[in-house]
């Protein structure tokens, strides 16, 4: 924990550094003379992106268990709370999930479950930026264009790697005579012919799968649609175009290994897309800033809320997220 808090430290220290190169004083300037209307309405597209994700959950797992609502709703809450603090988003949170979520479906269905949500969660993303490259391809500078084909290539071999071990009994029980043998003290979350059988079972759903996807895409339109309102708030209304090639060039930056939050690497890195893209550099910086007040730390803010009201404590849900 206190390693943790550590990182945390530098990753604000890091974060100043950066908004100085832009100019503390402009950038903050514009945050303080933004339009309130608009963001409290940026606020509340992060709340409804909070309850699809919840909703996605229970939708997942419905395969198993008629999760209610509340409790998929604090499940991915948390799952994301930790993955806001690990170096790479959408992985630390994962093995919380599983064991928040195992008590009502046991270890081998929760941890399909979980996987087949991140996999929903990855392919909408990068179908978005596939279709963004392909269709904006002429407007999108170099700098931008080789990081998203990258990012498309990778992630895509990534998913259909990853679907295919999941979905081998014979890798997965090596894998796990590996774990046992290699970690002795530690017991498997799952055991291999359950948890490929139900991971089988939710991916070829036809209504499950689908579902999930569709929420997926519903969750990238309000994240577009926050950082949209974040703009119009300082004044700058974005084009379609714009939206699309700086949020799909933000999901490349929070793929690369940093500090926790990604503090100062990404503030600095969508920055430099906008200005890329024409927006004047302190306009381009009060603006990240500002929809990071909301997707950052107004998420981690709501998540420590949530986490009290459950009467949970937080450093042991941050120590079961290190040793799952």
């Amino acid at each position: 924990m206190k390693k943790r808090i550590a990182l945390f430290a530098v990753s604000i220290a890091v974060f100043l550094y950066v908004t100085s190169l832009f100019g503390i004083d402009a950038v903050f300037s514009i945050i303080v003379r933004s339009n309130l209307s608009y963001v409290f309405m940026a606020v509340i597209c992060q709340v409804v992106i909070f309850a699809l994700y919840g909703l996605r959950f229970k939708v997942m797992s419905s395969k198993y268990k008629d999760m209610s609502f509340k409790d998929a709703f604090y499940i991915t809450v948390v799952g994301n709370f930790v993955n806001l603090l690990s170096p790479v988003v959408r992985i630390g949170g994962q093995p919380l999930m599983i064991y928040l979520a195992k008590e009502k479906i046991g270890s081998a269905k929760s941890s399909a479950i979980v996987l087949t949500d991140t996999i929903a969660d990855m392919l909408s993303s990068v179908l978005l930026v596939v279709l963004t490259a392909i269709i904006f391809y002429s407007i999108i500078p170099y700098q931008i264009m080789y990081p998203l084909v990258l990012f498309s290539v990778i992630t895509i071999v990534l998913i259909f790697g990853f679907t295919k071990f999941f979905l081998s009994k014979g890798i997965i029980m090596r894998f796990v005579g590996w774990v046992k043998k290699k970690f002795k003290k530690r017991r498997s979350i799952f055991q291999a012919d359950v948890f490929t059988n139900s991971f089988r079972h939710v991916l070829e759903d036809k209504k499950i799968m689908p579902a999930g996807m569709a929420i997926s895409f519903v969750v990238k339109f309000f994240e577009m649609l926050r950082m949209w309102l974040v703009f119009l708030a300082i004044g700058i209304p974005l084009s379609g175009p714009m939206l699309l090639i700086v949020w799909s060039f933000m999901l490349v930056i929070v793929m690369i290994p940093w500090l926790p939050g990604h503090l100062g690497l990404f503030e600095f890195s969508a920055s430099s897309a906008f200005i890329l893209l024409g927006i004047v550099p302190q306009q381009a910086a009060g603006g990240v800033v500002l929809d990071r007040l909301i997707s950052f730390w107004f998420v981690i803010v709501f998540s420590l809320i949530v986490i009290w009201a459950s009467q949970h404590r937080l450093g042991e849900l941050m120590s079961k997220s290190k040793r799952r």
